[in-house]
């Protein structure tokens, strides 16, 4: 992307997979990913126009996880944990992540936080921002990146 001429739809969200999948919303409308279960290309193919609102891709021991939400037509979920989809499903979420081995995170009503199966140096660093959280981006090796504001 970083040879696309100014004029070219610029992308204005990206989610990587842990194994090649991806998703990428241009500002022009148009969606690209890649994604290997049947039952999630099924989902995204049959709600591309609804639009996309979030969209997760992780892991954990292997096995790929989904969170997928459209605009009109609610959400898919696809191996996440017990308590990412308990809160995903009671509330309006703001901000969400899956990470590589199993991390994940949710942040709804405008300031309110939640996360699980991460380690104690991303626990002590949330903490610090708590309250001005706006996303976070979970990497390999167990690395993330925390945006604040």
């Amino acid at each position: 992307m970083h040879s696309r001429s100014v004029d070219h739809p610029q992308p204005v969200q990206v989610a990587l997979g842990c194994d090649g999948q991806y998703f990428m919303m241009l500002d022009s409308g148009r969606y690209y990913w890649s994604v290997f279960e049947p039952e999630v290309r099924d989902y995204m193919d049959r709600n591309t126009k609804f639009g996309f609102d979030h969209v997760c891709l992780g892991s954990n021991n292997g096995v790929s996880m989904y969170f997928i939400s459209t605009r009109k037509n609610g959400y898919f979920i696809w191996n996440t944990p017990q308590q990412f989809k308990g809160l995903v499903s009671k509330y309006q979420v703001d901000a969400t992540a899956l990470g590589h081995n199993g991390e994940w995170f949710v942040r709804y009503h405008g300031d309110q936080i939640a996360y699980g199966n991460v380690g104690t140096e991303f626990k002590n660093a949330i903490r610090e921002f708590k309250d001005r959280v706006k996303s976070v981006k979970f990497g390999n090796n167990c690395t993330y990146l925390i945006r604040y504001t």
